[in-house]
C-alpha cells in the first residue's frame, strides 16, 4: 500500500506536499514544503482542481478567470475571495499563503449523526430476518454511540428495494422516530428500530437493503431526563458496559441480543475480504522451510 507523507507550515499546504510526494517522490514518499521556493514550486505544479477544498463548480468557474494553478490562486484579491467563496474560501486561500487558518485537532469532534446500513447479502422478503439484520445495525449504532460518551434523541429507520433491478417492483421509505428519552442503550434501540420496521415493511417486495440513522445526538451526561422514564438508565449502563466489555475482548457479537439471531442470510457476502495480517496471528502469512 503506498504511504505518502506530506510536511509544511499549514493543513492545505501539507495536503499539496502529500500529493506531491505521492507523484513525483514515489522513490521516498516523503516531500516538506520548508523554503519559499519549494512553497512555490508545487503550487505552480498544482493544478487548481486539485487544491483541497475547491469543488468542480469553484474550478470552473476560477478556470474561466485564468486562474490555472494553486499560485495563480494565491495571487487573487483577498477581497475578492472573501465575497465570492465565503469564509471557508477565505481559509483556504490563507492557508495557501501559509498562514495557519484551520485548526489542527489532535482528538476527533464527537459525531453528529450515525448511520449504521450495508446491503443484504441476498434479496429478502421475510420480516423477521430484515427485524434480525435491523437489530444488528442497532446494536452497532449503541455500540458507536457509547464509545464516543454520547445518546440518541432521535432514530431514523429506512428499507429500500434494489433500485436497479428494472423488473422488480420498487420501494423505498423511511420512518423517524422522536424516543421518550435520548439513549445509547442497545435494547432500547432495538425495541424502536424493529417497530419502524413493523409499520414500514410491505408485502410483494425484494428487499436490499436497511439501516439505522441516530440523529439529534446529545453527551450522556447532559440526557434531559423525564417525568416518566421508559429504562433504568442506571441498569442499562452497567449491562451495555458488561456487554462492550466482554465483545471487546472476545470478539463482536460474542453476546448479542436474541433478536439479532444467527442468521447469515442478510449479510453482505465477502468471500473475497482481505486478510488482517496485521491483527490476527492465524491470519499472518507462514513461510515454509
Amino acid at each position: 500500500i503506498p504511504v505518502s507523507v506530506g510536511l509544511a507550515r499549514t493543513k492545505t499546504l501539507a495536503k499539496l506536499a502529500n500529493r506531491y510526494a505521492k507523484k513525483m517522490h514515489r522513490h521516498t514518499g516523503v516531500y516538506s514544503l520548508d523554503t519559499e521556493e519549494k512553497v512555490e514550486a508545487v503550487l505552480r505544479w498544482c493544478e487548481i482542481g486539485e487544491v483541497w477544498g475547491i469543488g468542480r463548480q469553484y474550478a470552473t468557474k476560477l478556470r474561466s478567470m485564468g486562474v490555472a494553478t494553486a499560485y495563480d490562486f494565491t495571487l487573487l484579491p483577498e477581497e475578492w475571495v472573501r465575497k465570492n467563496m465565503t469564509v471557508v474560501g477565505q481559509r483556504m486561500f490563507s492557508e495557501l499563503r501559509g498562514m495557519p487558518s484551520i485548526k489542527f485537532e489532535e482528538v476527533a469532534p464527537p459525531k453528529k449523526a450515525i448511520c449504521t446500513s450495508r446491503s443484504f447479502g441476498s434479496l429478502l422478503t421475510d420480516k423477521e430476518e430484515i427485524k434480525r439484520a435491523l437489530s444488528s445495525h442497532a446494536a452497532r449504532c449503541g455500540e458507536k454511540l457509547r464509545k464516543q460518551g454520547s445518546c440518541t434523541g432521535t432514530i431514523q429507520v429506512f428499507l429500500e428495494t434494489n433500485q436497479f433491478r428494472e423488473g422488480d417492483r420498487q420501494y423505498n421509505k423511511q420512518l423517524t422516530i422522536k424516543l421518550p428519552m435520548a439513549t445509547n442503550s442497545t435494547n432500547l434501540l432495538i425495541v424502536y428500530g424493529c417497530k419502524a420496521i413493523d409499520m414500514l415493511y410491505k408485502k410483494g417486495y425484494n428487499f436490499h437493503k436497511t439501516g439505522m440513522i441516530a440523529l439529534d445526538i446529545v453527551p450522556h451526561a447532559q440526557v434531559q431526563g423525564t417525568l416518566y422514564p421508559v429504562e433504568n438508565r442506571e441498569r442499562n449502563a452497567k449491562v451495555m458496559k458488561a456487554l462492550d466489555g466482554v465483545n471487546t475482548y472476545m470478539g463482536r457479537d460474542t453476546v448479542r441480543f436474541a433478536a439479532q439471531g444467527y442468521s447469515a442470510g442478510w449479510k453482505l457476502k465477502m468471500e473475497h475480504l482481505s486478510k488482517c495480517y496485521t491483527t490476527r496471528l492465524d491470519h499472518v502469512v507462514r513461510i515454509k522451510d
